[in-house]
């Protein structure tokens, strides 16, 4: 009986070879949708995890320097502490391997103490010369070592000679050897290997470090030692936990991804609804065959069966189809998150995307669920038809009833589960009850859809409908007749529309409170900054800051009425590592302002001065859980102390917090007046070029510096929101792309359910173009009833986005900005899918004989 059901499911398939072929198509869209972002993620992660664990390694604690490189010598009492067993020096350098002029190859260079990792079995190095019993290759100045198999595939051979550009100079060294990783899961591919001491001297780095990876006691209690360390080293040290950070940033990542996901989902979400309309459609097509088959005796499990079978086949299809496609879109995706990660965290290397049999798999499963997940509702319909139902034609759609009174009550209800859920909170930083209100928003807009077919006949029976003309009544009469099958079509377009209103709106609404916040907050003309480059000179590593006498010579110049130092340095606070920001307030307050969640930025700033307090940033304000009046203690270099808490402001510019003090009050606690960067504001009438040439002239000779232009900052930060979102724009497009499928899909079931309709229209002497209108109308109504519920779905979607999702995974607030351009161009996308949807249709519509059509049932 298996195989007598099979059979017929794959018949009915064959016998409509463009609806099953449209079918698997979005299907396979869903589905490799899922499929890219998955493995794109996976591999994105994956490399990121690699690239931290090889500049990480296991040590327990990190200490570096809160600002340049870290004198060695503080290796001195930190080994006296007796609960550290190790600690190992680090320097990591970027560099390119100049192959050819045009085939440069990143590397990023790790100088260890190559002895020790030896001993460690952290690596196995292989010597030049085979026969070299000794380990002194090792140590040899200016030489590197590859992983052996990225010798191979660059072709490089032990003893050649090999140009690297670090910075901007570039060194001779020797391929001294290769290794291989003994820890099979860490992977070391575009990374090299020097001796510490070898890179101190060809890098003119001799006494300094970027770090020193700390091993400590098993038993012993790590937060104290970073505590004691922390006391011993002052605070212009930084001591703690290198898994700190790297959570941090990992949980950044995961909501980043998981965003991104989610917005995946929605292909598969739309899926659905496609499955149902071609298996409704199947049900629809053979109801006069379930008659027969449940007259002779079939029982109901088996028409449920016959169907899902059908079902199954199609999903199984769209599955493999769109697995295949997905690793293609992955391919593209990993490049495009790989470097929006890399920008916004740290350098992670692009990493191959393969085929497996796993990954089809789990293709061909995760279509094989989204199909059966959809033919659901029509297989309980097809099981549960009387026989004497289905032997009268013309008759199962019309005699179904808009149930638009239950489903409103569901769309109530779900509406009122989102908004709970969207109360809780996060969990472990993770939004997972915001995307659950998400799921269940966009369930209550698809809910409505009943409810707005029932208002088209309230609409429909209003006086001006003749003004419509009768193709349009006819085409709104249809919609009206079988309810089911338009709502199903309308939740799909919906969703894709909601998709690309929410995710708009969002994007919309995160620039332009980007741009607001430039544009009040970096008001300086010009920003100079140290040309920092570690790789060229220790001297550049350990200056960089600006001395006072840089600061006197800008201030000096007769273009420059106003310099505000800034100097930027880290401080632990408790567990969580914070920016500390020195400037000038009183310049500030004058020719430039934050923007704080209460009051006016003057008024705060002249409040710090006079209480000689802080100003913290709402993520750190979010995450210490202090408040405005409250005490924040700060480790200084005099010790601990409280500083008062005299406002909050929103920052962009960090995702780990911030605070901020006058330069005078830091220069009391901390003894430091130097600036990490010059905001230099200019005479009216003197012009940016010519300011830019006094500084060039005045300040190079005393220190190498590179000077920035407002406009040029803006731009730059501008350029990389907009990378940072780009692939959302492809998510949107396959959301869209699957509605408009559905709306093909609802019309060409309508055509072949009603050819003896159109077949009698014809035979009455309606015209062809009369025909074809009324298909255009019934694509144009589903369109505008769906672009309406889209537009609801999506602002109520970008609203949990701005103000749930966004805010528990990053802690900003953003705007709520609604672009006239954004709804337009929705409406606009929906009226050419709408228009695209019913072309074929309506081409085919009249294509056949009219004495077939009125014979058909």
């Amino acid at each position: 009986m298996f195989y007598s059901i099979l059979t017929l499911a794959i018949h009915h398939l064959w016998s409509r070879p463009l609806r099953t072929g449209l079918t698997v198509f979005g299907v396979g869209i869903g589905v490799s949708a899922a499929i890219a972002m998955s493995v794109a993620n996976e591999e994105v992660f994956r490399s990121f995890e690699t690239t931290v664990t090889s500049v990480v390694g296991t040590a327990t604690i990190h200490i570096t320097a809160t600002e340049g490189l870290l004198d060695e010598l503080v290796v001195i009492p930190v080994r006296k502490h007796q609960a550290v067993e190790s600690a190992s020096p680090v320097i990591n350098l970027s560099a390119k391997v100049l192959l050819s002029e045009n085939n440069p190859q990143s590397f990023r260079i790790q100088a260890v103490d190559v002895l020790e990792w030896l001993s460690a079995d952290t690596l196995e190095f292989s010597s030049t010369d085979a026969e070299d019993s000794s380990l002194d290759y090792l140590l040899n100045p200016d030489v590197l070592f590859l992983h052996q198999d990225t010798a191979e595939r660059l072709n490089l051979n032990v003893g050649d000679s090999l140009n690297l550009e670090v910075g901007s100079r570039r060194y001779e060294v020797t391929l001294g050897g290769v290794f291989v990783a003994t820890n099979p899961g860490q992977t070391w591919d575009s990374f090299a290997i020097m001796d510490i001491a070898a890179a101190q001297m060809l890098f003119d780095l001799v006494g300094f470090v970027d770090r020193y990876d700390l091993k400590t006691q098993h038993h012993a209690p790590v937060q104290e030692i970073i505590q004691d360390l922390q006391r011993t080293l002052g605070p212009t040290i930084s001591v703690g936990r290198p898994a700190q950070r790297n959570q941090q940033v990992e949980r950044m990542l995961r909501s980043f991804q998981l965003n991104l996901t989610t917005l995946s989902m929605v292909g598969l979400f739309v899926g659905v609804f496609l499955v149902y309309n071609a298996v409704g459609f199947s049900v629809v097509q053979y109801r006069r065959e379930i008659g027969i088959l449940r007259a002779l005796g079939m029982y109901r499990r088996q028409i449920a069966w016959l169907f899902l079978g059908e079902a199954a086949v199609v999903g199984l299809l769209g599955g493999a189809g769109g697995t295949a496609l997905g690793v293609v879109f992955a391919k593209l995706l990993v490049v495009l998150e790989s470097e929006t990660v890399s920008e916004l965290y740290t350098s992670v290397p692009v990493g191959a995307v393969e085929m497996t049999p796993a990954l089809m798999a789990g293709g061909c499963v995760l279509g094989l669920g989204l199909a059966i997940l959809g033919a659901l509702g029509p297989c309980w319909e097809a099981s549960h038809t009387e026989p004497a139902r289905a032997l009268a034609p013309g008759q199962y759609e019309d005699t179904r009833q808009n149930r638009y009174g239950l489903f409103t009550s569901l769309a109530v209800a779900l509406f009122l589960v989102a908004f709970g859920l969207s109360m809780l909170p996060p969990v472990d930083g993770i939004p997972v009850y915001g995307y659950a209100a998400a799921f269940c928003l966009l369930l209550a807009c698809t809910c409505l859809a009943p409810l707005c077919i029932q208002a088209l006949r309230g609409i429909m029976s209003l006086p001006f409908k003749s003004a419509l003309g009768l193709s349009a009544h006819l085409a709104a009469d249809q919609i009206i007749r079988t309810p089911g099958r338009n709502s199903m079509t309308l939740s799909a377009l919906m969703v894709g529309i909601a998709i690309m209103v929410g995710v708009g709106v969002m994007v919309q609404s995160f620039r332009t409170t980007v741009e607001t916040w430039i544009d009040q907050t970096m008001m300086a003309d010009l920003l100079i900054t140290p040309q920092l480059d570690v790789l060229e000179a220790s001297q550049a590593g350990k200056e960089a800051h600006f001395p006072e006498e840089i600061l006197k010579a800008a201030s000096a110049l007769p273009g420059v009425v106003a310099v505000d130092p800034y100097r930027q340095v880290r401080i632990q606070v408790g567990e969580t590592t914070v920016i500390l920001v020195a400037r000038d307030f009183r310049v500030h307050a004058d020719r430039s302002q934050y923007l704080f969640v209460g009051g006016d930025s003057d008024t705060r700033l002249q409040e710090a001065l006079k209480q000689n307090g802080v100003i913290v940033s709402e993520v750190l304000a979010r995450r210490l859980n202090v408040e405005v009046g409250e005490s924040l203690q700060l480790p200084t270099s005099q010790g601990s102390h409280g500083f008062p808490v005299v406002g909050i402001f929103y920052d962009y510019a960090t995702d780990g917090g911030k605070v901020v003090m006058d330069r005078a009050l830091y220069e009391e606690h901390w003894g430091d007046a130097s600036a990490s960067v010059l905001a230099i504001y200019k005479d009216p009438q003197t012009t940016s070029n010519e300011l830019r040439t006094q500084l060039n002239s005045a300040l190079t000779p005393l220190m190498p510096i590179t000077i920035i232009g407002n406009q040029e900052l803006r731009e730059e930060i501008l350029e990389i929101f907009d990378r940072t979102f780009r692939v959302t724009h492809g998510l949107e497009l396959i959301a869209v792309l699957v509605g408009l499928l559905g709306i093909a899909n609802t019309l060409l079931t309508a055509i072949v359910e009603r050819q003896r309709e159109f077949a009698t229209f014809r035979a009455l002497g309606a015209g062809v173009r009369q025909i074809q209108g009324m298909v255009f109308w019934e694509s144009l109504i589903l369109g505008a009833i769906g672009a309406i519920l889209g537009l609801l779905a999506g602002l109520l979607l970008a609203a949990l986005l701005i103000f749930v999702i966004n805010k528990q995974s990053f802690g900003w607030t953003i705007q709520f900005v609604v672009s006239p351009s954004i709804l337009l161009g929705a409406v606009t996308v929906a009226a050419l899918a709408a228009i695209a949807a019913a072309y074929l249709p309506a081409r085919w519509v009249t294509k056949g004989v009219i004495a077939e059509g009125l014979r058909y049932e």
